[in-house]
């Protein structure tokens, strides 16, 4: 069935679907995991995964955050509420963190972690002397999504050691994949995430190093970091009738939703592949049900002017102007930290086909809230 542009991006995001869909292709087969033959057990395999991702997409949610009496020289009490705002999440709290700064950001004191107690977290930061402090929330769940507060802006580029950066969710465990499975250049270690007035941040660190892949033989490596507006979790509740929405429906379901999801793209040796002089890119926002014939323009323009990049050794850091995201994320998005695939075709109509997929992270709920305590 003929898939839009905008049911491609959703799968992508949603399911972690690259054996499914992509922002910028069609396919008709799963892709198969790197280093492994894609026959048809690995397939149905692979759609258990992305069904699996789909599945545990809901991530935790502070909800409130109170602190007490901040005295110098006296600890200062602190209770987190942390919920799911989705019935069918399937996972359960298991860690709630404080971490705090006495020097605005440049380095962060071991976190306190917070004590379950009925439907709230609380604990006690340690005796402080007269000051301000900066504070942020950090709490993961069973599958191991996480929900984070953004405590400061990021003021260098790249934010290689920038304190505003703070850690996201990394993949499943176990995070140091097996190189059977693929090598440690696309195995992802941790992701950390940031914001400033202008731009969303985003580091993936590799096991080994950021690898550009080769063009022959081809195996072109792409790293990739989604974003969406956290509502669109919400949107659909069945991976199979996403990926077979007919274009009608799709058009009528996310029309004026296309700049919710955003794919940042890091390939230095596909950019002639997708038409673009830098190594980074993202594709432009698809028209919901606006789907070209069948074999032709199958690729979606690539934007270049929104987004930067650099990498070095392990470490590949994104750029991203938040004015080309859709208004309702400029202060809270849900991040997909990092997907890597390895492309072994560059026929347009075998990419999918020849697609190995390298690490997936779990999902990331991000959130811009400075918190400040002054201790008098």
């Amino acid at each position: 069935m003929k898939r839009t542009g905008t049911t491609f991006v959703m799968a992508l995001v949603l399911a972690a679907a690259l054996a499914h869909a992509a922002a910028f292709a069609q396919g008709k087969t799963p892709a198969k995991p790197a280093g492994k033959p894609a026959d048809s057990g690995e397939r149905k395999d692979l759609l258990a995964r992305a069904q699996d991702m789909f599945d545990h997409r809901f991530t935790p949610v502070i909800k409130d955050v109170k602190f007490g009496a901040a005295a110098a020289g006296k600890p200062i009490d602190v209770t987190v509420t942390v919920a799911y705002d989705d019935k069918r999440a399937k996972d359960k709290i298991k860690d709630v963190r404080v971490y705090y700064s006495t020097d605005n950001g440049k380095k962060w004191a071991r976190p306190v972690k917070l004590k379950q107690s009925g439907n709230a977290w609380k604990g006690q930061i340690p005796k402080q002397n007269k000051g301000t402090l900066l504070a942020y929330v950090w709490a993961q769940d069973s599958r191991g999504n996480v929900a984070v507060e953004l405590p400061c802006k990021v003021t260098t580029w790249p934010p290689a050691s920038d304190g505003c950066m703070v850690k996201g969710a990394a993949d499943p465990d176990p995070s140091d994949d097996k190189t059977s499975d693929f090598s440690n250049d696309l195995d992802i270690w941790s992701i950390s995430v940031g914001m400033d007035d202008t731009y969303l941040y985003v580091q993936q660190t590799v096991e080994g190093s950021i690898n550009k892949g080769t063009v022959n033989p081809t195996k072109i490596n792409t790293y990739l970091s989604v974003v969406l507006a956290p509502s669109l979790t919400k949107d659909v509740d069945d991976l199979t009738t996403l990926m077979n929405m007919d274009p009608q429906t799709a058009k009528k379901k996310f029309s004026g939703k296309e700049n919710m999801v955003k794919v940042m793209m890091w390939s230095p040796q596909g950019k002639t592949f997708f038409n673009v002089k830098q190594d980074c890119f993202v594709p432009a926002a698809p028209q919901a049900g606006g789907g070209k014939e069948e074999g032709k323009d199958q690729m979606p323009k690539m934007k270049t002017d929104v987004i930067s990049c650099k990498n070095k050794g392990p470490d590949l850091f994104f750029r991203y102007k938040k004015s080309d995201m859709d208004k309702s994320m400029n202060n809270e998005v849900q991040l997909l930290g990092s997907i890597i695939m390895q492309a072994t075709s560059t026929d347009p109509q075998k990419f999918m086909e020849g697609l190995n997929l390298g690490d997936v992270t779990n999902f990331t709920r991000v959130t811009w809230k400075p918190r400040t305590i002054t201790v008098k």
